[in-house]
Parts: C-alpha cells; structure tokens; sequence
C-alpha cells in the first residue's frame, strides 16, 4: 500500500527506523549453536525460525531505510528553495548549510593574506619614506632653508617615494570579494534552517507501508 507524507515525516520516520534497526542488532540473535537437537532451552527448530524471523525484521528495516532514503534523495535533488534571493536545489542548500563552517574559514584566511599584504605595504612605505627623507637631507645639506629648496625638497621626496613602486598587487579586488561572500554567508545561515523547514513540510514523497 503506498502512502503520500512530507519530506518532514520521512526524516521522522528514518529516524524511527534506524533507530529499531540499531536495537535489532544489538539485541537480538540471529545464530545459534545447538547440541542434541537444542538451542539453549529451544528446540532446534524453534531457534532457527527465531533467527530467521529477526533476519527478516533487520531486512526490512534496511529495505524501508534504503527507500525512504533514496525517495528523498530524489526529492532534494528536484526540489528548489529560494535562500537570501538564491535559488538551490533541497540537495545544495542541505550541503551548503553543513558546510557553512568550512566556508567561513575560508574566507577568514583570505581576510588574514590581504590583512598580511596591507600590513606588508604599509610597512615598506614607512621604511621608504624613513629613506627618502634621509636621502632629501643628505642631498639638500647646507643649503638655505628657502621656499624654493623646501618645494624641491617635496619634489625630491615624493619622487624617491614613488620610485619604490610599493602596492598590494590584488588583481582580484579581495576586499571586495571578502565583503560580498561574508554578507552572502550571513544571510544564508540566518534564513537557510526556516526555508528548509517550510519546504520538507510541503513538499511530499510517495512510499509503500
């Protein structure tokens, strides 16, 4: 007999599952040894029907855990859920969300390299205009301290400096980059969970009971 439920009972109902299968095999016997025709206090005959009726449950419960699961499977695979303005598949969004750790740190180490080459910048421009001052007051000893020698002492320095070239070579516009993933990040874990919770309650597979 076949049944329609939601996406939300079939997890409900995995969960059940695996969870009587996991007792079954802890608990209960499925072999035996038997000495003159007895198993235990059991006729021989008694036990092996036993065994056979708990091995017939324990496939069942797999056959029923291996179709409701790959009913979902389809199910996540079809179904689209629109998150923070983006649309995925059931299947992406569920990946997305178990992954969204990994996907911050990520951006946490791109953060930390341009972090690392702004720093690195900002301290090579420090050192050259250190040189570059200490060049311009070499070059410009003795002479008076005049507007025309303090124009060109500006001149001189700004010119030294520039020589120098120093840049965060960035042709990836990172900080831009970083901006957009950690807003993208923020809104989809703050409405991924509601989205896909409506969803796997409308949304509905057909299996035999």
């Amino acid at each position: 007999m076949s049944k329609e439920i939601t996406l939300t009972e079939a997890l409900a109902t995995l969960k059940v599952l695996r969870a009587k299968q996991d007792n079954l095999v802890r608990t209960g016997t499925f072999v035996g040894v038997s000495a003159r025709d007895k198993v235990g206090s059991q006729a021989k005959e008694v036990a092996s029907a036993q065994f056979q009726s708990e091995f017939d449950r324990l496939k069942a419960f797999s056959a029923k855990i291996q179709e409701i699961g790959a009913k979902l499977y389809e199910a996540n695979s079809k179904t689209t859920v629109v998150i923070a303005g983006k649309t995925y598949t059931l299947a992406e969004a569920i990946y997305r969300k178990s992954h969204t750790s990994e996907e911050a740190e990520r951006i946490r180490v791109l953060k930390a390299a341009l972090q690392r080459a702004e720093a690195t910048a900002a301290k090579a421009k420090e050192v050259a205009e250190k040189r570059a001052d200490q060049q311009v007051e070499t070059l410009l000893a003795g002479r008076s301290k005049d507007t025309g020698v303090a124009d060109l002492a500006v001149e001189m320095r700004t010119k030294l400096i520039a020589d120098e070239k120093i840049e965060v070579v960035d042709p990836n516009k990172l900080a831009d980059y970083i901006l957009a993933a950690e807003e993208d990040l923020v809104s989809f874990s703050t409405e991924v969970d509601v989205a896909i919770s409506l969803v796997n309650a409308t949304t509905k597979i057909t299996v035999n009971i």
